[in-house]
C-alpha cells in the first residue's frame, strides 16, 4: 500500500497582466478561492490538485503543499507544487 502525507491545497487569484510575469497576492482572505486539507498518497493529491485548478474559471494559482511545515515529505516532493491558469478571454 502506498504511504499516506497530510497536503494542504490552496487556489488564490493571480494576476497575468505583463507577458511572463505572474503576481499571487497574499493577504486578504477574498483572494483565496478554494483551501483544504486532505491525507493521500503523493500521486493523488497531484491529480486532485489538477481537477482542482481545471474547475475553477478565473485566473488562479493552484498550490499543493504539506499540511504542516515539518511533516514528512513524500520522495520527488519539492517546496511546494503549483499550477498557473490563466482564464479564457
Amino acid at each position: 500500500m502506498s504511504k499516506l502525507y497530510d497536503f494542504r491545497f490552496t487556489i488564490r487569484k493571480a494576476q497575468f497582466d505583463v507577458p511572463g510575469i505572474v503576481c499571487v497576492p497574499y493577504g486578504d482572505s477574498g483572494d483565496v478561492y478554494h483551501e483544504s486539507c486532505e491525507q493521500m498518497t503523493f500521486a493523488d493529491a497531484k491529480e486532485h490538485l489538477r481537477r482542482l485548478s481545471k474547475a475553477q474559471l478565473l485566473d488562479h494559482a493552484a498550490f499543493l503543499d504539506m499540511k504542516y511545515r515539518d511533516d514528512r515529505k513524500p520522495p520527488g516532493f519539492a517546496k511546494h507544487q503549483t499550477i498557473y491558469h490563466e482564464a479564457e478571454q
